[in-house]
Order: structure tokens, then C-alpha cells, then sequence
């Protein structure tokens, strides 16, 4: 039952309700048109966005594999270590793909806008 709450825990913070989701979500892209005065800098800026919204799309389905076969693993609730510390391996490494490309994807975004806009674009996200 324990690892079942800390594999819970591992997995579904990974961002999923937070920042990330938040900056590459639908809204955002209005906000970016609307602070980013020139229209060819803007539609790059909302490509990079949408990209960052197929990484998490990529990533969550990838987590909920790791989530099956953690139930599957453990349905009995008598797994041991030796049987759920592989899935729970895969799931922080999961977790550390996300947030590499979440920075990757904020430092490409801020290569595309100006100080200004990428403050005016926080502030609007708060």
C-alpha cells in the first residue's frame, strides 16, 4: 500500500495540474497574440507552445502505461521491491524527461520573445 501511495505520488506530480501545463495550455496561446506585437514572431512562439503541449501529451500517455503496469504489478498488494522498484525507475525517469523538455521548450520560447513580452506573458499567467 505504501508504494502504491509514493508510485501515486512520483507519477502524478509530474506536473500534470502545475506550471508546465498551465504555459503550454490552449489559453496561453491568446495570451502570446496578445502580448506579442509582431505576427510572425507570435506564431512561432505559439508553435513552440503547442509543442510543448504534445511532449506532456506524449509523456502523460507514457505515465500511464507505467501506472498499469504498476497496478498490475502490485494488484495483490504483495509485491516486493524487487518487482516495483523497475516501474518506479522508469516513472522517475518519465518524470525527468518531462521537465528536460518543459526547460527546453521555456528557453526556446524565450529565445523568441522580448524581455518585455516574456514578463507581460508571466505576469498574465499568474
Amino acid at each position: 500500500m505504501l508504494a502504491a501511495l509514493l508510485a501515486g505520488y512520483l507519477i502524478f506530480s509530474a506536473g500534470g495540474g502545475g506550471f508546465a501545463a498551465k504555459l503550454f495550455g490552449k489559453d496561453t496561446q491568446a495570451v502570446v497574440r496578445e502580448v506579442v506585437t509582431d505576427p510572425a514572431r507570435a506564431e512561432q512562439a505559439v508553435r513552440v507552445l503547442k509543442q510543448g503541449q504534445k511532449d506532456l501529451e506524449e509523456i502523460g500517455k507514457q505515465l500511464e502505461g507505467v501506472v498499469k503496469d504498476f497496478a498490475k504489478a502490485d494488484q495483490d498488494q504483495a509485491a516486493g521491491l524487487d518487482q516495483l522498484s523497475p516501474l518506479m525507475q522508469r516513472a522517475a525517469e518519465q518524470r525527468r524527461r518531462e521537465q528536460q523538455k518543459v526547460l527546453d521548450r521555456l528557453f526556446e520560447l524565450r529565445q523568441v520573445l522580448t524581455q518585455e513580452e516574456w514578463l507581460a506573458l508571466l505576469e498574465k499567467l499568474k
